[in-house]
């Protein structure tokens, strides 16, 4: 234990809240350096912290190796006498980092990782209990740590493990259960973590995280993407594979044989939905303009029905002159008489 340095994330009761120390300088604020580390490729661009491969909320672990150290983080361990006095849950996280030696600090770390693994469990509750007892705190703005008992715990621990060659150097990410976590917690308790494995794209690692056991991921399939050796998780799943997103795109520029002609035609090539889009906001608003110009057309004026006109009334007769008409009369009288 002389050669690692402890660090504990805990909340205190003032504004300060939640943060680190090193318990190790003694109890002084302080980040682990490797959780720094922007080594993990995010979903929305760039790199992450480690931390960004575990859901601290819950009780998680994380085995790393990175620039000649090695780091174990224990997460998501509760002080139930400190939640009621705060009000609240209050949730420890651990770190231990140490020279990767490949012997002495390797083995601590791996044997208490195993034993993280059996109090997620519920199989061995001691590890959470003796964290919750070392942590107290110190006025408003800070939180002390006893490491005395801890120490001697995981010194037990180390002794009773074993250091046999892990030769099962390939990655094995899979979604959590707990026969999969107890087989994960014998690994880790017989076998060496490996110096060189094999990530999911087939990038041979050295540096970067080694195990992670957490509840949640950002994303399902993180693990992968980050070269972890062995990873459970809730909900996990594999990416797809940049190789056969290429294979499966049709290729434009191979020719291609027209059953009815035997004649080489090339490929149609797929209209992106954008354009589709684009090309049918078009038409409708050709459409739209068609009809207000159709609508907008001045119609012709009705003409009004004719009606016929007697000829009387369009070519009327001369009125008869009153003295034409006296004479007449004359004429019929003397005709009379006669």
């Amino acid at each position: 234990m002389k050669n690692l340095e402890i660090y504990v994330k805990s909340s205190a009761l003032g504004k300060t809240g939640i943060h680190w120390r090193n318990v190790s300088k003694p109890e002084q604020e302080e980040i682990p350096s490797l959780l720094l580390q922007r080594i993990i490729p995010k979903k929305t661009g760039g790199k992450g912290t480690v931390n960004y491969l575990v859901y601290e909320a819950q009780p998680s672990i994380m085995l790393m190796r990175y620039d000649s150290q090695i780091l174990l983080e224990i997460t998501g361990i509760e002080s139930p006498e400190r939640s009621e006095k705060m009000g609240r849950k209050v949730l420890n996280s651990v770190v231990l980092v140490g020279d990767d030696d490949q012997g002495e600090n390797e083995k601590l770390l791996r044997m208490l990782a195993a034993n993280a693994l059996r109090n997620i469990l519920g199989k061995d509750l001691l590890l959470s209990e003796i964290v919750a007892r070392a942590i107290e705190f110190d006025g408003l703005e800070g939180f002390k740590v006893s490491l005395n008992e801890f120490e001697e715990f995981v010194e037990n621990l180390g002794a009773a493990g074993s250091n046999q060659p892990d030769e099962k150097a390939e990655y094995k990410i899979e979604n959590k259960s707990d026969d999969l976590i107890e087989k994960l917690a014998d690994e880790l308790q017989n076998n060496c973590l490996p110096q060189k494995w094999q990530s999911w794209d087939g990038t041979s690692m050295e540096n970067g995280v080694l195990v992670v056991v957490t509840e949640h991921l950002e994303e399902g399939g993180i693990l992968h993407k980050a070269g972890v050796w062995r990873g459970l998780a809730s909900n996990v799943k594999e990416p797809e594979r940049l190789e056969e997103s290429i294979s499966q795109k049709p290729n434009s520029l191979q020719p291609q044989l027209d059953t009815s002609t035997q004649q080489p035609v090339l490929a149609q090539k797929k209209i992106p939905a954008s354009l589709k889009i684009i090309l049918l906001i078009v038409t409708v608003v050709i459409v739209i303009m068609i009809v207000i110009q159709i609508t907008k057309k001045p119609q012709p004026e009705e003409q009004p029905q004719r009606i016929p006109i007697p000829q009387t009334l369009i070519s009327p007769q001369p009125p008869i002159p009153v003295t034409t008409q006296k004479e007449t009369i004359k004429q019929r009288i003397k005709e009379v008489r006669k």
